[in-house]
């Protein structure tokens, strides 16, 4: 099951993650757009994008449209088509909704993944971002388990990254799965899975949320 998140919530939880487990420091990473997390130095511009299917991310355009308005103004048969297409309001308080399932697990293959980062990788490459001495990509994975049994899935993608045209100074790759995190060198073709306890995750939560709501 996925839930969703709004874009801003997503980057400032990205870049507590950053802080808290990768050893950024949080007082030199800065949400900002194109990129979405700036480091003030100039030292890196890291984007952050959800790998998610197309079906789910239109579900998901509807909860970010409807997140803050009064649920029982909210129009019933707009409800009823985003739950027969596979959505489900899964909790409704204070006359808000406050999380939403947007879609069902698919078939387990990196696919998807590799080519949500193709075309975000295009993005970069289109000279609109700030400039900085070196990029990254932050990717919630949601589309696809790249969890430790799936290493070979991690290699595939980066393979398939680092063999994509790009003109930019593409260095870094952070693939978020949720209870862990693969940091990919693209340089040296190698990455490092950094494993993350519940504590941590709720630590990264409670931290974002002084910021964004979900």
């Amino acid at each position: 099951m996925r839930v969703t998140r709004t874009k801003q919530y997503m980057e400032e939880r990205a870049r507590q993650t950053l802080c808290q487990i990768c050893g950024y420091d949080v007082e030199d990473l800065l949400c900002a757009d194109k990129p979405d997390i700036q480091d003030k130095h100039g030292r890196c511009g890291i984007e952050v994008v959800q790998d998610i299917e197309e079906d789910d991310r239109q579900r998901e355009a509807f909860i970010e449209q409807v997140w803050d308005r009064p649920y029982d103004e909210i129009d019933p048969k707009k409800i009823e088509r985003f739950q027969s297409t596979g959505g489900k309001i899964s909790k409704v308080a204070d006359n808000r909704i406050r999380s939403a399932i947007i879609g069902e697990e698919k078939p387990n293959t990196p696919t998807h993944l590799i080519k949500t980062i193709k075309k975000k990788v295009d993005l970069l490459n289109k000279e609109i971002y700030k400039p900085f001495e070196s990029y990254g990509l932050y990717v919630f994975v949601e589309t696809v388990s790249i969890d430790e049994y799936f290493d070979s899935y991690v290699l595939s993608v980066m393979e398939a990254v680092s063999a994509y045209g790009q003109k930019m100074n593409f260095q870094k790759l952070f693939l978020d799965y949720d209870y862990g995190i693969c940091v990919c060198d693209l340089l040296k073709k190698d990455f490092e899975r950094i494993f993350i306890s519940n504590q941590i995750r709720d630590s990264i939560h409670k931290e974002t949320q002084k910021t964004w709501q979900y």
